[in-house]
């Protein structure tokens, strides 16, 4: 089934930083004129970014508990 595999090797951090270098400040700036600020956990990756990434990380339930607990707060997209 597709998805289903998952990478052992994506841990919190490599997310993180992964996440960190999709981001895009242009990106921020265009969420804030929607009232989506920083503090809200805004990374600035496009969702075609964060799809892709998803798609590589595969489903990993024990990863995504860990994420919901970081600054990237987008947890509508970590529940896919």
């Amino acid at each position: 089934m597709a998805g289903s595999v998952v990478d052992t090797e994506w841990s919190v951090g490599r997310t993180v930083a992964e996440l960190r270098r999709l981001g895009a400040k242009r990106n921020v700036e265009g969420m804030a004129r929607y009232g989506i600020s920083r503090q809200e956990g805004s990374s600035g990756v496009s969702k075609p970014n964060l799809d892709a990434l998803a798609r590589k990380i595969g489903k990993n339930h024990a990863l995504g508990l860990k994420l919901w607990s970081t600054e990237f707060r987008m947890r509508r997209f970590w529940q896919g």
